[in-house]
């Protein structure tokens, strides 16, 4: 269920969101893995691992989703 603090809290997300900043805006685990694999499977959310290993998601933004969805212009 979604509060007005929550979407406060959604507004406020950079584009780049680590895994412990989820946990700290999800703190229970079984709801921030369907969180998280909801959002992967949709395509809102990328994954990004750099070159230690450290995992982190890339929200993806309105103008991407757009194009994808517009597709590739036709002439």
């Amino acid at each position: 269920m979604c509060h007005a603090r929550d979407s406060a809290t959604l507004t406020s997300i950079p584009q780049v969101v680590t895994v412990k900043q989820v946990e700290a805006i999800i703190p229970d685990t079984k709801m921030r893995e369907n969180a998280i694999n909801f959002l992967l499977r949709v395509g809102l959310f990328k994954m990004l691992k750099d070159n230690q290993g450290t995992v982190s998601f890339r929200a993806v933004a309105q103008n991407e989703i757009n194009a994808y969805v517009a597709g590739p212009q036709r002439r």
